[in-house]
């Protein structure tokens, strides 16, 4: 094994240098592993830097370990990826959502090449050691989970408002109102970000959707100009309903907090609707106000 290992990292060396003479000769450097410093990186991962930095041009190589049963979700690299098992078995499969049936076991003394740009995700058996080197700049980048590819292809876009108030809440008299939005994906396509403004009741609204790993549900912060807190984490949470998105929440009425639900359910490919319900004196939950979003581009 470290056979292999010194030779990958001397034809890397050798290729770097004889691509560019004016490199600095490279000095002969030995680490033992008790010299290794191992960087805690969450979730049972741990790596080591040994050659090279990951956000610089040239040759990299790291070392990375990991606990049983650990695991990486989808997601994909700016440049190809070298990787050699020294112990343990590495894990890997193809694709955007983590499936242990796709995973392919590879032992130690194994070797697989990933492509840049190829979603794959990992998991370890046994307490695992891997080599990874290759060029970089190298990046890491998350696959957004498949609740959230779908809610992006249904929410992205630049949207018209309709809006239509029910006698009895927000607006006692009830009424209608306009608005716009635009939504786009938030950075990585792990968010959604939306910029709403009403003009009656004038208001702006900016907000930031996300799909909860841990929880497996959606949440999102809003921050406005009309309430005291300016930011907010609301307490509800969004799931995957059939077609529709439901998030169950509470909100305050007549100096009480009550249960309450928001439902998205797209209309057509040019449309979606949001409806607020809101629970009265006997529990029973009633439509507070509908916005139709329709799509101007």
């Amino acid at each position: 094994m470290r056979i292999l290992l010194t030779a990958a990292l001397w034809v890397f060396a050798f290729q770097t240098i004889s691509q560019c003479q004016s490199t600095p000769a490279l000095k002969p450097r030995v680490v033992l592993p008790t010299d290794i410093k191992w960087q805690d990186d969450g979730g049972g991962f741990f790596h080591a830097a040994m050659f090279g930095k990951l956000d610089n041009p040239g040759l990299y190589m790291f070392l990375n370990k990991a606990q049983d049963g650990a695991t990486l979700p989808p997601h994909w690299h700016s440049q190809d990826e070298h990787l050699i098992v020294l112990s343990g078995t590495f894990l890997m499969g193809i694709g955007d959502s983590f499936d242990e049936h796709a995973l392919q076991a590879v032992p130690a003394g194994g070797y697989i090449f990933t492509p840049a740009n190829v979603h794959h995700f990992c998991k370890t058996k046994g307490d695992t050691v891997w080599e990874v080197f290759g060029e970089g700049p190298f990046t890491y980048t998350s696959v957004p989970a498949p609740e959230m590819q779908r809610l992006t292809k249904m929410l992205v876009g630049k949207w018209r408002v309709e809006e239509d108030f029910a006698p009895g809440g927000t607006m006692p008299n009830g009424g209608r109102g306009s608005g716009r939005s635009v939504i786009e994906p938030g950075p990585g396509g792990l968010s959604l970000i939306e910029d709403f403004v009403s003009d009656s009741p004038a208001a702006h609204l900016h907000s930031v959707i996300w799909w909860e790993n841990a929880g497996k549900v959606f949440r999102t912060v809003n921050c406005d100009d009309y309430s005291e807190e300016a930011c907010t984490v609301e307490n509800g949470r969004g799931r995957w309903e059939g077609n529709e998105i439901v998030w169950q929440l509470t909100v305050p009425k007549n100096g009480k907090v009550v249960p309450a639900k928001i439902v998205w359910a797209e209309k057509d490919n040019g449309s979606f609707a949001a409806t607020m319900y809101v629970a009265d004196a006997s529990g029973t939950l009633k439509r507070d106000w509908t916005f139709l979003h329709i799509r101007v581009k």
